[in-house]
């Protein structure tokens, strides 16, 4: 079921979809207006720091800047792995870093609630058996629908190198 489009920083507009039944899902489309509004009326910035080439072992620090009201909303990274590369747990090529490696002051780790005007600098290390290459990550910020969705808010994508 096609429950609307939602627009994004520069015009991006993603359509949102829900799945349902007699027994699991809903079909409710509340939120999805309000989440248009979110990011309209939002600020945000976001890139990698220091530089772009990396070996296996160092620290990625990303910082992020968002200014907004979120419902119960949170930020997060998403790695994913150079072409026809997969991480060794099992054939993923997406990697989201430990919410640990997190800073702790938000209202939980990775956490952007309320009100919201904050700037985050924060670091996740590279395993060492990880494959090397391009990696293109993802630094998001998300919010939760009413109905359960959570939908990016806002997206800024880079390009790294991680070499041994």
């Amino acid at each position: 079921y096609h429950a609307g489009t939602v627009t994004f920083k520069h015009g991006r507009k993603e359509f949102i979809h829900l799945a349902y039944g007699e027994d699991f899902g809903n079909n409710k489309t509340t939120g999805i207006e309000h989440l248009n509004e979110q990011a309209k009326d939002s600020d945000f910035n976001a890139e990698i720091l220091d530089k772009k080439k990396f070996k296996l072992g160092e620290t990625i620090r990303t910082k992020i800047y968002f200014k907004g009201e979120l419902v119960g909303g949170f930020y997060d990274n998403m790695f994913r792995a150079p072409k026809g590369k997969t991480f060794p747990w099992g054939g993923s090529d997406w990697w989201c870093p430990d919410y640990n490696t997190q800073p702790t002051e938000t209202n939980g780790p990775g956490k952007l609630v309320g009100k919201v005007e904050k700037e985050y600098i924060w670091g996740c290390s590279i395993p060492y058996n990880y494959p090397t290459g391009e990696y293109t990550v993802y630094i998001r910020v998300y919010d939760h629908l009413p109905n359960g969705q959570r939908p990016v808010i806002r997206e800024k994508v880079e390009i790294i190198e991680i070499t041994e």
